[in-house]
């Protein structure tokens, strides 16, 4: 359940004006100009997962090994490599869980379990060089399940499925620090794992809630109390996503089934099942205006925002996998990227830009891939090879 930033992905205008400086509004029929996203107050704002001029310089104790943090930046290649550290780290069945968020000031955070407890692991060098792994106090359960967003410079969320159901922990200084554990909602092993977006300071949170799915929100970026409203649904695995004040919670039975807020994840109506090719053991982003998802099947699914109605079916050509092991990251441009465990024991990643075209590239030996997409052209990738966590970062053609 690794995804592109749900906060950013907001479509207002069709034209475009690339004098645009930050800060100029973008109401009135203009888009922001390349690296920048029309914010929630209407103007337009940086986005840092596209490199920028963050200085990204942190204040941890150096990188992988002992070594200093490399001065690579959000964007460039990275060679799969291994986290120091990591061999007892797990990120089982990607699906469940969102492994990887990058924030404004483009650092980028790894969660994990690792002796069954939550870690998190930052980079601030594109990737290049993680510190080491913070270990967060937090005691994991069932399917080991961590998941984390990020938001402003520095600001990060990361839950965890406990004995004592789902709690957050929040970094407001880049993973230097993380609050101690705050409850979110009561949750058991689930199918759905733990689903994450935000949207400015709203977090949202989705897991199963016995028979039923619960959805808490927190105003604060994770800082203080949280909400919570149960859906009736019967989705076995999927993911809460947010755009424009709007929330969704879509997944499969494998009959795709959604379920929309218009404020903000406060309530949720009824559930919609479009007409459609459904999907199994599903995983779901936002791009542009639209939804899309991908199973273990050979075709994606997309769904426009503003017509639930009819499930669109993309003829993709994926082979065959393993349950929960294909996820899905999406920019507002409309591409997107899949990671896939294929062929016994390979990693591959998939491009899907927005012209239609397509590109195909094996990352490395390994499984359980988690993607999280940057930009045109550029994807995340953490996997679990060798019993240990790698990552890498894979640059690709622009459209």
């Amino acid at each position: 359940m690794v995804r592109g930033i749900p906060g950013l992905l907001i479509v207002l205008a069709a034209c475009f004006d690339p004098a645009l400086p930050q800060g100029a509004p973008c109401d009135n029929g203009q888009l922001c100009p390349p690296g920048q996203f029309c914010s929630v107050e209407r103007v337009c704002t940086r986005i840092a997962r596209d490199g920028g001029d963050g200085d990204g310089d942190g204040d941890g104790d150096g990188g992988v090994d002992g070594g200093v943090d490399g001065d690579g930046n959000l964007g460039d290649p990275v060679e799969p490599h291994e986290l120091s550290g990591s061999s007892n780290c797990r990120i089982e069945s990607p699906v469940l869980r969102q492994a990887l968020a990058v924030d404004q000031g483009d650092r980028v955070y790894l969660a994990a379990s690792c002796d069954d407890e939550a870690a998190v692991a930052v980079s601030v060098d594109g990737g290049a060089t993680f510190r080491a792994f913070s270990m967060l106090g937090i005691q994991t359960v069932a399917d080991d399940v961590v998941s984390i967003v990020a938001g402003a410079d520095g600001k990060a969320v990361v839950t965890a499925l406990t004995m004592n159901g789902i709690v957050a922990s929040v970094t407001d200084d880049g993973g230097a620090s993380w609050s101690s554990a705050q409850p979110v909602a009561d949750a058991g092993p689930s199918q759905v794992g733990i689903s994450m977006a935000f949207e400015g300071n709203v977090v949202l949170v989705a897991a199963e809630d016995g028979p039923d799915l619960r959805v808490s929100r927190n105003d604060s970026f994770g800082v203080g109390n949280w909400t919570s409203t149960t859906i009736q649904t019967p989705i076995v695995y999927g993911d809460v996503l947010m755009i424009g004040g709007s929330a969704f919670v879509v997944g499969d039975t494998p009959q795709i089934v959604v379920h929309e807020s218009t404020d903000s994840g406060q309530s949720f109506g009824p559930d919609t099942m479009p007409v459609g090719q459904g999907v199994q053991y599903s995983d779901w982003d936002l791009t542009g205006d639209s939804i899309v998802g991908v199973g273990t099947g050979m075709d994606a699914r997309r769904l426009a925002v503003d017509d639930l109605s009819v499930v669109e079916e993309l003829e993709l050509g994926l082979p065959m996998t393993s349950p929960r092991q294909r996820t899905v990251s999406a920019l507002s441009s409309g591409e997107f990227f899949v990671g896939s465990h294929e062929g016994g024991d390979s990693v591959y990643v998939y491009q899907f830009r927005a012209n239609g075209s397509t590109d195909r590239r094996r990352v490395d030996d390994g499984d359980e891939a988690s993607v999280f997409a940057v930009s045109e052209g550029v994807v995340l990738i953490t996997y679990r090879k060798d019993g240990a966590l790698w990552f890498t970062a894979q640059v690709f053609g622009a459209q």
